[in-house]
């Protein structure tokens, strides 16, 4: 064995090949070994056909970064008695990647680019104080009823009637969702805006996957 190769057979790799903590040995091409210097703290060590050996350091992927949206309202909206009506929202407490417009379209989610998968989606609705008929909803992707419609219990005299759905829908790029709802009170009846933070209407929508 020749003196300051590494403990293999004749012929080894040099030791001299690595520089320091974290070095990696790897190929350029047949036969001819190289050496990758350890890459920055918290990448990963990536396939690249297009360097030289064949790998490289990286930042992981974002598929875990979040992405969704959280909208409420910062006024009253007045429901008109049997008339399915789309709720609209003109606050964003959260979106990440343009979901929302708070003036064209304000009922809508609406799916951008490079975002297409499976979303969490939820809503609550906070009717104003009434013990007339049923408070309901449903969500609507691009017109269509995605599941059935959930009906509430009116509230009391002197309370917020609350209603709420949490639904996971498989949404393509320009998909929208909206929320509807129908109260029977027999005349028009508010839903409660930012005036209580208790009682917010709001409507919400993550990806959580493809």
């Amino acid at each position: 064995m020749t003196v300051g190769r590494l403990p293999s057979i004749e012929g080894g790799i040099q030791p001299t090949i690595v520089d320091a903590k974290g070095d990696l040995i790897t190929a350029t091409a047949a036969d001819t070994p190289a050496r990758i210097a350890v890459g920055a703290n918290d990448t990963v060590l990536t396939a690249d056909s297009t360097t030289a050996t064949g790998l490289k350091w990286a930042t992981p992927a974002s598929g875990s970064t979040f992405s969704g949206v959280v909208l409420s309202k910062s006024a009253n909206q007045t429901i008109s008695t049997s008339s399915a009506t789309a709720v609209t929202f003109d606050t964003e407490s959260i979106d990440s990647n343009g979901y929302h417009d708070n003036v064209t379209n304000n009922s809508r989610i609406t799916i951008p680019s490079g975002k297409a998968g499976k979303y969490w989606v939820s809503t609550q609705l906070s009717y104003a104080p009434n013990t007339t008929g049923y408070r309901s909803i449903n969500i609507r992707k691009n017109g269509t009823v995605t599941g059935g419609m959930y009906t509430a219990p009116i509230g009391g005299a002197s309370w917020n009637s609350i209603i709420s759905f949490v639904q996971v829908i498989d949404c393509a790029v320009g998909d929208y969702l909206e929320i509807f709802t129908v109260q029977t009170s027999g005349g028009n009846l508010n839903l409660t805006g930012d005036n209580d933070s208790t009682l917010i209407t709001n409507f919400q929508a993550f990806l959580i996957g493809a």
